[in-house]
């Protein structure tokens, strides 16, 4: 329902680093869980990618996988 966006750089050795970014704020069902989102987002610490590429993880300082993303 809402919209999410950041800006992110990606570094020669293959390092993902997010700026501070922002959230539309608009009324939306109970089912969206963009909140949630951010939360995990702003805990993300690095990235790990499947052996193929077709997936990549993003984990916290204590390498637990907040959420996931697909190619």
């Amino acid at each position: 329902c809402n919209q999410i966006f950041f800006f992110f750089l990606v570094s020669k050795d293959g390092k993902i680093t997010f700026s501070t970014g922002g959230m539309t704020r608009m009324l939306c069902p109970d089912v969206m869980r963009e909140d949630e989102f951010v939360e995990a987002f702003n805990k993300m610490d690095h990235d790990q990618s499947s052996a193929d590429g077709s997936e990549v993880s993003f984990l916290d300082k204590a390498d637990k996988v907040l959420f996931k993303g697909k190619k």
